[in-house]
């Protein structure tokens, strides 16, 4: 199982072999970087593999949920408004922008 650039140590594609613990070290390279968002949903997608796995019979459990809470919290931000003051230059910069964009 493959975490962006990160694998899992001693992985050798057999899902019932992954361990919690060997889950979470390959989540923790990502988060690391301050990419708390991605970690979370990697965590997500091997979840829903794991569950995949349950349902055919290649596992016996989801070990993604014993995870729950070890990761940093994500803090969202919200994007940052354009005032009804700026819009004119915004409209501006954005019809100049193939002009200087292709430099």
């Amino acid at each position: 199982m493959s975490v962006g650039d990160q694998s899992l140590s001693g992985s050798r594609g057999v899902i019932a072999e992954i361990s919690a613990p060997e889950l979470l070290a390959a989540v923790r390279k990502v988060e690391h970087r301050g990419a708390y968002d991605l970690a979370h949903r990697i965590l997500q997608v091997a979840s829903e593999v794991f569950r995949y796995g349950v349902a055919t019979a290649r596992c016996e459990r989801d070990s993604a949920p014993d995870l729950r809470g070890a990761l940093t919290p994500h803090k969202g931000k919200n994007q940052a408004a354009v005032k009804p003051d700026e819009i004119p230059k915004l409209l501006e910069a954005i019809g100049t922008y193939a002009q200087i964009g292709d430099r």
